[in-house]
């Protein structure tokens, strides 16, 4: 099996993963196409991986880990209506 096919197959597995940490189904769904970018993006490491399911899973978690590090902003729903 090609490497591409190989990273495609852990797909399934991955959103498993994505939704036993974070409960949103589209933050799951977000997390798991970061990962897919990033693991692709180092496709040129892929030849140096002995345990490609090891080091998607690397990836995610860590990905995961900086978001929920990173601030976020607190935001304010507004109306569209004036007050009058």
């Amino acid at each position: 099996m090609n490497d591409d096919h190989q990273l495609l197959s852990w797909v399934p597995r991955l959103r498993r993963y994505s939704r036993a940490l974070v409960n949103n189904r589209d933050d799951a769904d977000d997390l798991v196409q970061d990962t897919l970018e990033r693991a692709w993006a180092k496709s040129g490491l892929w030849g140096s991986v002995a345990d490609m399911r090891a080091w998607l899973f690397s990836i995610m978690h860590n990905l995961h880990v900086d978001g929920v590090r990173r601030p976020r902003l607190h935001t304010v729903t507004m109306d569209d209506e004036t007050p009058e």
